[in-house]
């Protein structure tokens, strides 16, 4: 009998003791559950503080960055931020400003790895360009725009940047279509002793992307490709956007050109070399090019009327004497350009005047 109720005891010690363990291992995670929603909590506060301070600071700038709405989501295993009805736009005057309206744009990021950013801005979208001349009113709809940001430290990172079936549309003129799209930005940005100076790496890639029939000179409106990869050194100083890029020119800023792809109809396009601006803001550089198809380009550029026919037949014949045989591809040619004064030249040989670049849009 004594044995009997002295199991029963023991029985009833062990039944209290999980009991106790059950309510001290739900006690823990309850106040793991509240600590990690408290800093959720806080870390939305953190974003929702700091994007109001971007939004501020940039406007004493002259960036205008405005939304309708903000709301944030995901918990608990995701950081999710949409705003809705964005505008970002530039005021230098009343006639000349510029303003992108968004419908919506999305971004996420998981709470233990905080320096991993997505986000999402499929949709439509909407530029204005208001300038001397007129308003010029683009509409670009998307099945997606979206891509990643990733933070390596405060000073390196890197950024994706996808388009697909994207259209750009200006009002009263066809859409131009791109099918596929994507933008990599590689930053790292470091001292040296002679100054700071910032290098920026990128890449930009556009695939099957079709012209607007106003730009289909001279081989159609189907661009195969373009690629543009290459450096961004120099330095950039925080400021108005033009302040800036003139600081950036007077220090020597420059632009690395590693590699330029474009297939256009017959021709295959490759080019090298480096890029800066002169004293009026225009590009000059120093470039290297590989051309295939460069005979059918200059038949089309005399049929469009964008070069003389006694210039054409000049460039032919150049062009021929310095040709290059290929056993697997067609002869190319590979000829040194340079661009000065807005002209693109081969030697003292102007090949054609370039558009001037219109910067009052961004001032």
């Amino acid at each position: 009998m004594q044995h009997k109720e002295a199991r029963i005891i023991r029985l009833i010690l062990s039944t209290n003791s999980l009991v106790k363990k059950g309510l001290l291992a739900g006690i823990i995670v309850i106040f793991l559950l509240s600590a990690y929603a408290i800093y959720w909590m806080l870390i939305v506060r953190e974003v929702e503080q700091e994007l109001n301070q971007w939004a501020l600071e940039n406007q004493v700038e002259g960036v205008g960055f405005n939304f309708r709405s903000m709301e944030f989501s995901g918990f608990p295993f995701t950081l999710s931020l949409k705003l809705e009805g964005v505008t970002i736009g530039i005021n230098s005057s009343k006639l000349d400003n510029w303003s992108w309206n968004i419908h919506e744009i999305k971004a996420w990021v998981s709470p233990w790895l905080p320096d991993h950013v997505w986000f999402d801005a499929s949709g439509k979208q909407e530029l204005v360009i208001n300038s001397n001349e007129a308003e010029k009113r683009y509409t670009i709809t998307s099945a997606e725009i979206g891509g990643d940001i990733n933070f390596i430290s405060d000073t390196q990172g890197f950024m994706n940047i996808r388009a697909g079936d994207l259209s750009i549309k200006r009002m009263g003129f066809n859409p131009s279509r791109i099918q596929r799209s994507d933008i990599n930005l590689d930053w790292h940005f470091h001292r040296e002793l002679d100054g700071a100076t910032e290098p920026i790496k990128f890449r930009f890639q556009l695939k099957d992307m079709r012209l607007p029939d106003i730009w289909a000179q001279p081989f159609g409106t189907k661009l195969e490709i373009i690629e543009l990869a290459g450096k961004l050194s120099g330095s950039l100083k925080q400021g108005p956007f033009m302040s800036t890029l003139e600081g950036w020119r007077d220090a020597g800023g420059t632009i690395e050109i590693s590699d330029f792809v474009a297939r256009y109809g017959p021709l295959d396009l490759k080019i090298k070399g480096t890029l800066a601006l002169d004293k009026r803001m225009q590009p000059i550089g120093a470039l290297v090019a590989r051309a295939e198809g460069y005979m059918d380009l200059v038949d089309a550029l005399v049929d469009t009327d964008l070069i003389r026919p006694g210039a054409g037949t000049a460039i032919k014949l150049a062009l021929s004497i310095i040709a290059k045989r290929s056993e697997n591809r067609p002869d190319y040619v590979k000829i040194p350009l340079t661009i000065q004064n807005q002209r693109l030249s081969v030697s003292n040989f102007s090949l054609l005047r370039l558009p001037t670049l219109n910067w009052h849009p961004l001032q």
